[in-house]
Order: structure tokens, then sequence, then C-alpha cells
């Protein structure tokens, strides 16, 4: 069975999106780090936030 342009299209997108996901994380995790403690908690929410966007990227995945 081959795949469509569609398909092949709706992969590239999930993946590029996976891949920015990905990199904010990393991003993130390597501010909090150094952050003083007054920015960390407010750096783990939004370490939370996109941790949460990577498993509704993933649950889009066929």
């Amino acid at each position: 069975m081959s795949t469509t342009g569609e398909e092949v299209g709706y992969q590239n997108a999930i993946r590029q999106i996976t891949r920015s996901i990905r990199h904010r994380a990393k991003a993130l995790e390597e501010a909090c780090s150094v952050a003083a403690p007054d920015k960390l908690v407010e750096l783990q929410i939004r370490l939370d936030e996109v941790e949460h966007m990577m498993q509704i990227v993933k649950s889009l995945h066929w």
C-alpha cells in the first residue's frame, strides 16, 4: 500500500512539530539547570506545558 501525498505531508508536519517541541523542551531544561530559584517554578510550568503538547501531538499520530 502506498502513501498518498496528503499522508506524506501530514507525517512531515508531525515530524517538524515534534522536532520543534523537543528543541523547546531541551532549551527549557537547560534554562532550569541555571535558573534562579524564583524563576525555576515558572520554567518548570512551561516545561510541563511543552511536555503536554508533545503528548497531544503523539495522540494525533496514527
